[in-house]
Formats: structure tokens, sequence, C-alpha cells
């Protein structure tokens, strides 16, 4: 066996068959950072109804007026 780094290693066997080994905090650290990066892109999708700044459901107020939340003007897809 050969030291790793941060618990890396190598095995080499008698049958010149080598194995490397993997952590699980590394398997664990890759589908987290994986499942963070999803959720990102997931929140940043705009839903039709709601305000494009705020996010405040727009459904009820005007259709020409500003966010009765933040007072952004309405965008041409956020009409609804």
């Amino acid at each position: 066996m050969r030291d790793g780094v941060l618990g890396f290693h190598l095995w080499e066997s008698m049958d010149s068959g080598r194995w490397f080994m993997i952590p699980l905090w590394s398997v664990a650290l890759f589908f987290f950072v994986e499942a963070a990066i999803l959720w990102r892109e997931g929140r940043r999708k705009s839903i039709p109804s709601q305000c494009h700044a705020c996010g405040y459901d727009l459904r009820g107020s005007p259709p020409d007026g500003a966010c009765p939340e933040c007072g952004a003007a309405r965008k041409a897809a956020n009409l609804g």
C-alpha cells in the first residue's frame, strides 16, 4: 500500500493487480455539490405569475400595475 493524500490510497496486490481506494467523504462531497447546483438552478426558474424581482405572486393584482411587494415593473411575460 502506498500512502495517499486525504485518504486516497493505491493498493498493489501480489498478482500485480492494482486497487484504488476512494474515501467515502469524497463521494458524499461530489453528490452534495451536484445536488446544491441542481437545487440552485431549480430556484432560478421564474414562474410566469411571479414577480421577476422578488418572486411575489401576482395572480390577484392588476395586470398593468407594478408589483405591490417591491414596486418593480412587470415584464410582458409575467402578465397574468
